[in-house]
């Protein structure tokens, strides 16, 4: 008898969850607020499912946003002014092995006084 173990090979692109990304975030956040959250997933097996995130900016927008590589976290880096912008055009990138680029827009809303 004979027995055969297939192991998995780390051949699988990793895939976001969402085909479009669409946030709404208010004006005037401090830097550093927590904007949006990116989810990805591999179908290969341990520990070749394994993947990390960028976002593929211009330095303007580098200077706006920040990504955590790990957990797909998206901060700003600075407030952001409706009146200066109202919307903003990011892509990012989850890699592998291999790896998918997502468009994501940002919609800033503007802030309510009271």
């Amino acid at each position: 008898m004979m027995f055969v173990h297939v192991v998995d090979m780390n051949d699988e692109a990793p895939r976001f969850n969402e085909s479009t990304y669409f946030v709404s975030v208010a004006e005037n956040l401090p830097s550093g607020t927590e904007v949006g959250r990116l989810v990805a997933f591999d179908a290969d097996l341990s520990p070749n499912d394994r993947h990390t995130f960028k976002l593929d900016v211009t330095s303007e927008l580098r200077q706006l946003f920040s990504i955590d590589l790990l957990s797909g976290v998206i901060y700003t880096r600075r407030s952001l002014d409706r009146e200066a912008t109202a919307s903003y055009q990011l892509t990012a990138v989850v890699t592998g092995t291999q790896h998918t680029r997502q468009q994501l827009t940002y919609s800033v809303s503007q802030q309510r006084t009271a």
